[in-house]
């Protein structure tokens, strides 16, 4: 999985919606946005084979995301959405 380009560093993302692509993304996957505090998870609000959009929920800071299925979960790929 790629995410959203090069680390970001500004909460102006928060709410925005990214694109993530990869490989074997179906219906029920859903996004998780790890930080040193808290864990977000978040529905695609579109998803095919090989990409998908979601919303970045507020209050993210710096960590990862992945996207998880019924069949495991990506790889991490970091991000850097300050407060």
């Amino acid at each position: 999985m790629s995410g959203p380009g090069e680390p970001r560093r500004s909460n102006r993302h928060w709410n925005t919606t990214v694109s993530l692509t990869g490989s074997g993304f179906g219906p029920g996957a859903q996004v998780e946005f790890v930080d040193a505090t808290h864990t977000a998870l978040a529905s695609p609000t579109s998803i095919g084979a090989t990409s998908l959009t979601v919303q970045v929920p507020s209050g993210v800071g710096p960590g990862y995301i992945r996207v998880r299925n019924g069949s495991g979960a990506s790889n991490k790929v970091p991000v850097n959405f300050h407060p």
